[in-house]
């Protein structure tokens, strides 16, 4: 979803169809809707500097359109892998990413109708994962799939410099100052600072838990384990801290026959259950105390039940 001065723009991209669709930021009414070649992506449009032109990168396409009526002022394609990042425009390019190396590339702003390779200005030559291309401060900063930083020069794409990161980074980064802010999937933050010159690490940021967090509300971190109220970080950890001791108990129990190990994931969907007696077994074994329960009665009512017969081994007494 972006949004303008004057309205909110949607795009829809779906396999047998996909359209973009701008609506009265007030009333709510449709301002102008745009049908494009169908096809499914995730990207978000952007508006160029001025306000002038939407710009969308999806599904092996890239459109500028009119930001005021909606018309398709030039496109680009020949191309795929551009299903995730959204595109980053300057002043005389339009820099986009994709998960394929033949996505990453710059266009020239200026034409209007279809484009071709002569307008391309340069390739970045690497893929870009989900993170959008980001420029600041005379630097393209591109992320790969493997967590490498790179800072690309905007008027030719060489490559300034390379940077590891802690780890994979699937968020775009951010600019503030004279830093840069990375943001790896493993919950480390780590800040360089904004030169063309080479990277310098000038701070990591670590979560104080091991749970994976999944977004921030109230100013209180909600984790996905369970045994927590909500927004209640205390209660995750112990819901965590159970989780692990359930989860040491199980690997530290031997196996045994006619038993099935649990899954170590406590509660997954994938968990294994123990093997448990039927009911006819259990009846037909229960203690004296309990023979005297009227319900003993009514297991033993039951056609055929008794001693119970031997079975084929695969068909041991699974419930």
């Amino acid at each position: 979803m972006l949004l303008t001065d004057q309205a909110v723009v949607v795009l829809l991209t779906r396999r047998t169809y996909s359209y973009l669709l701008a609506v009265d930021r007030r009333t709510g009414d449709t301002v102008w809707k745009t049908d494009r070649e169908p096809g499914v992506a995730w990207s978000t449009p952007v508006l160029a500097p001025g306000g002038g032109e939407i710009v969308v990168s999806a599904s092996g396409r890239v459109e500028g359109f009119d930001a005021e009526t909606g018309g398709l002022r030039w496109w680009f394609t020949g191309f795929r892998g551009n299903h995730v990042p959204s595109p980053t425009v300057t002043g005389d390019l339009v820099i986009v990413g994709g998960m394929a190396v033949e996505a990453n590339l710059a266009l020239r702003r200026g034409r209007t109708g279809a484009l071709d390779r002569a307008d391309v200005a340069w390739t970045a030559g690497s893929g870009s994962n989900f993170a959008s291309p980001f420029a600041y401060r005379g630097c393209v900063y591109w992320v790969n799939p493997a967590g490498a930083a790179r800072c690309l020069a905007p008027d030719s794409g060489a490559v300034r410099w390379t940077h590891r990161l802690p780890a994979s980074t699937w968020a775009t980064p951010l600019g503030h100052d004279d830093r840069v802010y990375f943001f790896t999937e493993q919950g480390v933050t780590q800040v360089l600072r904004a030169s063309t010159d080479a990277p310098e690490v000038l701070a990591a940021n670590h979560l104080s838990v091991d749970a994976p967090v999944t977004r921030l509300r109230g100013g209180r971190r909600r984790h996905r384990y369970p045994g927590g109220d909500r927004g209640d970080p205390g209660g995750a950890v112990r819901g965590l801290n159970r989780a692990r001791t359930k989860q040491n108990t199980l690997e530290a129990t031997p196996a045994r026959e006619g038993r099935r190990m649990p899954s170590p994931h406590p509660g997954g969907p994938f968990e294994r259950r123990r093997a448990r007696p039927s009911r006819e077994l259990a009846s037909w074994h229960a203690p004296e105390s309990a023979r005297s329960h009227p319900m003993h009665a009514v297991y033993r009512s039951r056609p055929g039940s008794g001693p119970p017969r031997s079975r084929p081994p695969h068909r041991r007494f699974w419930s």
